[in-house]
């Protein structure tokens, strides 16, 4: 998927200055670097990647120029517009609030759009937030801000290396993991949402990944018209999270 970078703001270019941006506490969504270019200032860039777990791509210099101008100097770091945080940083905030955890993780939603109207449910639902990638992911671009009204900058967003071990650590955490897709498996309303819950959905096309249906306790669907395969993920997300809003209001919780 092409990277869609609206702002110059948005912009680390040359080597000193993505260096101190990767040892600051800057959030920092990806980073690109010249194809064929002199190694010795990468060696010193490529641990830092790894410990902070950003990800990276080699590209053709026309990539770089178009991007941050003739003086990228071989190295363009994209910066994200909103926080980062860990999974278990936001699950420490949400305990000590003394309140049930409700969170979103997203595997393969690509669309910019679908990410905002999801963004926008999540916060309006009562969801305390979205867990995505790092990669093979929608960005969290301004598009994405602007689609979803603005709940971008306050829902929290964990982006993660891997999603399979977020989930895993989600379930080590006693989190209940729901998987919604399709047809399968029991109807919304039969949600344990007295219970720590994460809801997955998964991209349209392909659905959730198989590997990550592994870590899911139970598969749950929304009741739908013959004919009809399926509703959008962003609909599909909203009428859920409703769902889930819904029996948590009647039970007091």
């Amino acid at each position: 998927m092409e990277e869609e970078i609206e702002k110059k703001d948005q912009l680390i270019y040359g080597k000193q200055p993505v260096k101190e941006a990767l040892l600051s506490e800057l959030s920092i969504d990806k980073v690109f670097i010249q194809q064929g270019i002199e190694q010795t200032f990468f060696k010193e860039i490529f641990p830092l990647l790894r410990e902070r777990n950003i990800p990276h791509q080699f590209v053709p210099d026309i990539k770089l120029e178009k991007l941050a101008g003739k003086n990228h100097q071989g190295i363009v770091a994209t910066v994200s517009l909103i926080p980062n945080y860990t999974i278990q940083e936001m699950l420490d905030v949400i305990f000590a609030k003394g309140e049930i955890p409700l969170m979103v993780a997203l595997d393969s939603v690509t669309d910019i759009r679908n990410m905002g109207a999801i963004a926008r449910s999540a916060y309006g639902l009562g969801a305390h937030a979205i867990i995505i990638p790092q990669s093979g992911a929608a960005p969290i671009s301004a598009e994405a801000i602007k689609s979803s009204a603005g709940a971008l900058n306050h829902i929290p967003v964990c982006r993660v290396p891997n999603l399979r071990i977020a989930i895993k650590e989600l379930k080590l955490n006693g989190i209940y993991i729901a998987g919604l897709e399709g047809k399968k498996g029991l109807k919304i309303d039969q949600i344990p949402v007295e219970e720590p819950l994460c809801l997955i959905l998964g991209s349209e096309d392909k659905g959730i990944n198989p590997e990550l249906k592994k870590e899911i306790d139970q598969f749950y669907s929304i009741p739908i018209f013959p004919g009809m395969e399926s509703f959008n993920v962003s609909v599909a997300a909203g009428i859920c999270l409703y769902e889930i809003n819904k029996q948590k209001t009647e039970l007091g919780i």
